[in-house]
């Protein structure tokens, strides 16, 4: 399957599935839906894992177990989902993910967003500093939303850190990684700070939020400005 199917089947199988799940209707009747009519692989994929989770597996294990069809960074945050009961939001920002995903593909080569996609262990992933303008702006959006919809839906800030970090290229998913397993306590602004790659109008507006308690607030909005500013330069691509 070219990389072009792959997102948009994955982003209407998320779209369909988190509504489906904010409109209260349980997971297996999601999952026998949504392979009637869903995009393929993704309907086939829906019978089976629907047949695992009556084993008792739950839904991201099987996800994980498919790394062609569902990278690990959208398993991961589908775990994220359960864990903390948002799996509904978990979904749509994933949905939003592999739309802005695709935007990237039909803009032309480049790989705005190939690190998504990327195995697990791929070194080939290089590095934030080596990454286009209108690459950085992809990758720290989906940074920023991913974390800012994880810290106000409730995850820890390290489980969330530890997710979000999948988002970015290698060398600062290792970053962050070593973030996530330091000292939170006093605010999150230093931690990303001493990551190295992040630019100042975010840690100055995550150290901002850090005493009001509006951290995720304002990491959505930075999500929304670098989503806009990638916008603007894919447009010119």
């Amino acid at each position: 399957m070219d990389v072009d199917a792959r997102t948009i089947g994955l982003a209407t199988f998320s779209r369909r599935f988190s509504l489906l799940l904010d409109l209260g209707m349980p997971l297996v009747q999601i999952l026998t839906t949504i392979e009637s009519d869903g995009p393929e692989p993704y309907a086939s994929l829906a019978r089976e894992i629907g047949a695992e989770l009556l084993d008792g597996h739950p839904i991201s294990e099987s996800m994980l177990r498919r790394p062609d069809a569902f990278p690990p960074f959208y398993a991961r945050l589908v775990r994220v989902g359960e864990i903390g009961g948002i799996l509904d939001v978990a979904l749509a920002c994933l949905a939003d993910m592999t739309e802005e995903r695709w935007l990237a593909c039909v803009s032309g080569p480049g790989g705005h967003g190939d690190w998504l996609w990327a195995p697990e262990h791929s070194t080939a992933l290089g590095r934030f500093a080596e990454l286009t303008a209108t690459q950085q702006a992809f990758a720290l959006m989906a940074f920023a939303w991913s974390l800012g919809v994880m810290l106000g839906a409730g995850v820890p800030c390290a489980l969330a850190l530890e997710t979000a970090a999948d988002l970015l290229p290698l060398a600062e998913r290792n970053a962050i990684r070593l973030v996530a397993a330091g000292d939170l306590q006093h605010g999150l602004a230093s931690p990303l700070e001493s990551a190295g790659f992040l630019p100042r109008t975010l840690i100055e507006s995550v150290r901002l939020a850090d005493e009001p308690g509006s951290l995720d607030r304002v990491l959505e909005r930075l999500a929304d400005c670098y989503r806009h500013e990638y916008r603007c330069r894919l447009a010119r691509c």
